[in-house]
């Protein structure tokens, strides 16, 4: 098993070509539980907005970029939580377009490279080092832009990104993480800036699930004497920065876009037309935070 605090860095430049070779033809076992789609999404389909997680302990004086390596179980672990305590895009490469899609089943494997041609000389060349690379950055690392609104920009040019690489043949798990933020990170702020990834996922999924604005309300802010959930994981809190972010637009415009695909399945041209007393077209921009 992986120190995950220990970061086995292999290279073409330090790692001489008998010692990669010799890696390649003695990989590990596969893991009991192999790293699926949705360990590595960056945005949580199981999000619970009740709840704030946290973050890696990462000492201040902690060099940047920070090099960590897991096995898969702890991989899982750390970007399960990581990826919530903080708001973040992917970064589309060639090397992760292929298999990174929002839309493909979160359960299907992740790829798995084969070296064969190139352990038996019909291949030339240095084989690849990694089965796949994903990089994520922090959601706000665009440019500050001058806003008509009395907010802050979410642009704010942060540097902190998440390169991820898979070791081929080995369960190893490297991570490169630029973990420090450009911006205020504290709860305080994120709450004065428009809902990110996992939040507007889990409107989604609500939506889907037949609530409404009412019921999502209901779901945020529980009556005094409704006893409060436990935590899911050993690291989550129970304190919701989510219900004051989620506006009845963002509600409203969710069950227009699940019913505009049901009447295009169903080829009712008029059916986005009915009644439904839960799509007011009207202005609304009330949230958890106000009336």
């Amino acid at each position: 098993m992986s120190d995950k605090n220990t970061f086995h860095e292999w290279s073409y430049s330090t790692t001489p070509s008998s010692a990669l070779r010799r890696l390649l033809e003695n990989p590990d076992p596969p893991p009991a539980n192999p790293l699926r789609l949705k360990d590595v999404f960056h945005v949580a389909r199981d999000y619970d907005p009740r709840f704030t997680y946290t973050h890696l302990d990462i000492p201040p004086e902690s060099a940047l970029p920070l090099l960590l390596s897991f096995n898969s179980d702890g991989f899982r672990t750390f970007w399960a939580n990581e990826r919530v305590a903080y708001d973040w895009t992917h970064s589309s490469s060639s090397t992760s377009r292929k298999f990174y899609r929002e839309k493909a089943d979160p359960e299907s494997l992740l790829p798995v490279k084969s070296v064969k041609e190139f352990l038996d000389g019909s291949r030339r060349g240095a084989p690849p080092l990694y089965d796949w690379t994903l990089k994520f950055q922090c959601r706000r690392y665009r440019p500050a832009t001058e806003n008509t609104i009395s907010r802050e920009s979410i642009g704010q040019n942060c540097k902190a990104y998440v390169m991820i690489r898979k070791i081929i043949g080995k369960d190893i798990v490297q991570v490169e993480y630029y973990w420090k933020h450009t911006h205020d990170t504290s709860t305080k702020a994120r709450t004065i800036i428009p809902m990110g990834p996992n939040e507007r996922h889990y409107v989604s999924r609500m939506v889907e699930d037949g609530h409404d604005w009412k019921s999502i309300q209901q779901e945020l802010r529980p009556s005094e004497e409704q006893p409060p959930e436990e935590p899911q994981n050993n690291t989550a809190a129970p304190r919701s920065i989510a219900g004051f972010r989620i506006s009845y637009r963002t509600v409203r415009d969710a069950r227009y876009r699940k019913r505009r695909r049901v009447t295009k399945d169903s080829d009712d041209p008029e059916g986005v037309q009915q009644a439904d007393p839960q799509l007011d077209t009207s202005d609304n921009k009330a949230s958890l935070n106000g009336p």
